[in-house]
């Protein structure tokens, strides 16, 4: 199993702050095999991408988006995650669809 965690920037300002802060991460690497910053073209510059990380951008071409890897993450071996996590994400997913199909009955 293969687990990768991508997050997603849109501002450069968040970028930074994230960062400066590389606490906000470290359970991301902890879950996954490789992490991932996303941005648009140029958010980002390649000398800044930790090196823990890798750097996608995405970009607009004919009414379609590409993605680009500009850098790619180096693999890191983790645990599989627990029962108690899957069945948390299970849960949640269960709660999101009760509400999607309680709000459609309204």
């Amino acid at each position: 199993m293969q687990v990768i965690a991508f997050e997603i920037k849109v501002c450069r300002s968040d970028l930074l702050k994230e960062l400066k802060n590389p606490k906000k991460r470290e359970y991301a690497l902890s879950v996954s095999n490789q992490f991932y910053f996303v941005t648009s073209k140029g958010l980002m510059k390649k000398d800044e991408v930790p090196d823990e990380c890798g750097l996608m951008e995405v970009t607009m071409n004919e009414n379609a988006y590409a993605i680009k890897t500009i850098k790619k993450a180096p693999h890191r071996p983790v645990e599989p995650p627990s029962w108690w996590f899957v069945a948390s994400i299970a849960r949640r997913v269960g709660e999101k669809e009760r509400k999607i199909l309680d709000d459609g009955q309204s």
